[in-house]
């Protein structure tokens, strides 16, 4: 930025030094075309808009950065999470199967009644086998 902003003052210096450039319209009157001082406004008009677009490329790739590095985090958490929950799941399974185990074998007493010791039955071995399922991959 710094060599653009040199070329400017010079173009400007140009221009207050020579006076600009005659020329004469089809009428016949001379004018004065400020050359270097058109070629400097031009020169610093790009400069600005290139430091702008810098500015903008600049934002934007901060934010896909931002952006990746929030992704990445939320990744990990959400590795932590499921192995906290693979870990909880295969904890209860356990305790569920072994639940089972011993209403099975202690008998009907467990339960007020004989078709409701037989549901919980079911329903603890149903409970088994999606949690196996869910812990082997399969669901």
């Amino acid at each position: 930025m710094t060599d653009i902003t040199e070329l400017v003052k010079r173009l400007r210096q140009l221009a207050f030094e020579r006076g600009g450039v005659a020329h004469r319209l089809n009428d016949g009157t001379m004018i004065w075309h400020p050359l270097y001082l058109d070629a400097a406004d031009v020169l610093e008009a790009q400069a600005k808009e290139i430091k702008i677009y810098q500015q903008t490329e600049l934002t934007y790739v901060t934010r896909v950065a931002d952006a990746q590095r929030e992704y990445s985090e939320m990744q990990a958490k959400l590795k932590a999470r499921i192995a906290e929950l693979d870990a909880a799941l295969v904890d209860v399974t356990a305790r569920l199967v072994a639940a089972v185990s011993l209403l099975e074998r202690g008998g009907k007493k467990a339960a007020p009644s004989n078709r409701m010791f037989n549901q919980m039955i079911v329903d603890y071995k149903n409970c088994i086998e999606r949690s196996r399922a869910a812990l082997s991959g399969e669901m």
